[in-house]
């Protein structure tokens, strides 16, 4: 068990393109206060994190951060051809009403906002593989 209110812990794992970094500040409380800042596609693990945090802490102010990086494929992504059609269609439209001679190009609408869109969907077994990489770090990190 933590006799010390105060301290930190780091630890990272990076297992399968899947990495976990996790990052913890405890400092003095006379309850247990948990702030935790978590991916916003890993809500799930929040639930998780607590229960695991407190059989090593019992008390004090914990900050944790949680990032989890997973490596992605071509696959991954959509270019998603109507939202990059009505970008061409209303700057081509722009463009001739302003006399310009230019056409816009293609491979400058890609980086407007709804043209790419990520495809992949995490399945169950993918998210339990993740949570077992976090929560390898986060034990690491109470260590």
């Amino acid at each position: 068990m933590l006799y010390s209110m105060t301290g930190f812990g780091a630890a990272s794992l990076n297992e399968d393109g899947i990495t976990a970094a996790v990052e913890l500040k405890t400092v003095n409380n006379r309850y247990f206060k948990l702030s935790l800042r978590l991916p916003d596609s890993f809500p799930v693990f929040e639930t998780r994190i607590e229960p695991l945090l407190r059989t090593v802490i019992e008390r004090g102010t914990v900050n944790a951060a949680v990032r989890i990086q997973k490596e992605r494929s071509g696959s991954d992504y959509k270019i998603c051809g109507n939202v990059l059609r009505s970008y061409y269609e209303q700057l081509f439209a722009l463009s001739r009403s302003w006399g310009a001679e230019q056409v816009p190009a293609l491979d400058r609408l890609v980086v407007l906002p709804g043209v790419i869109e990520t495809t992949a969907e995490r399945s169950e077994e993918e998210t339990e593989k993740i949570w077992n990489i976090t929560q390898r770090a986060v034990r690491k990190a109470l260590d």
